[in-house]
């Protein structure tokens, strides 16, 4: 009875795995090696969204961890790509995929990855935290109705991530003997990773919208 409990939890989060990604694959591959944005841009005003902070209820995030991990693998195998897969980079910033011990949240990039992401270490999966609930504040609630009229909402995202990381005191990692920047490399990933989330939520929201029209329609050929 072990064995079969256990091969049948291996059998869902293989599905859950495999529908995980078939979500992400299409917003992830809508994210570009260009990074021609200053995200540092002094003619955006965050000052409309003092009031959004985070705390610990909103990193309460144990369903959405793996999403989070593989959404940060990505970001990450962008970024060494662009730094022409720095070793130096790749040891500060990446984990050794051949660990015995690995985490569960890494379950996505190791069911439904052929290897060619690596394991972010902790310090990106938190940046990219930072990130998910930044955006998914923006894009719910009392933020949406500010945060939808902004003609620029992946950089102001980004922003106010920056900003939230600068009041929580987030620790980088080294900059690398080859004169890579941390910060720099941060603000790429947040780049990728705000360009998934946003794209995400616009998918999820058009996919509402349509839900919607098709109940109003059906319900109108009843009439």
């Amino acid at each position: 009875m072990y064995h079969l409990d256990k091969s049948l939890s291996q059998k869902k989060k293989l599905r859950i795995s495999s529908v995980l990604k078939n979500k992400l694959i299409g917003c992830l591959k809508t994210i570009k090696d260009e990074f021609s944005e200053d995200v540092n841009d002094n003619f955006l005003d965050p000052s409309k969204y003092e009031n959004l902070q985070l705390d610990e209820n909103d990193f309460d995030l144990e369903d959405e961890k793996p999403i989070i991990v593989y959404v940060a693998g990505y970001c990450l195998h962008i970024a060494l790509k662009k730094l022409n897969w720095c070793p130096l980079c790749k040891d500060l910033m990446s984990l050794d995929r051949s660990m015995e011990d690995v985490d569960p949240s890494f379950s996505v990039i190791a069911n439904v990855d052929r290897g060619g992401l690596k394991y972010p270490s902790e310090a990106i999966i938190d940046l990219v935290t930072y990130n998910y609930c930044v955006v998914k504040k923006l894009t719910s609630g009392y933020f949406w109705n500010i945060f939808k009229e902004e003609q620029r909402q992946r950089m102001m995202a980004i922003k106010i991530t920056n900003s939230i990381l600068d009041d929580h005191e987030f620790s980088y990692w080294p900059d690398c003997d080859n004169g890579h920047a941390a910060i720099d490399i941060c603000n790429r990933i947040l780049y990728s990773a705000t360009n998934c989330l946003l794209n995400n939520f616009c998918k999820m929201k058009n996919d509402t919208n349509t839900k919607h029209k098709n109940v109003r329609k059906m319900l109108t050929f009843h009439d």
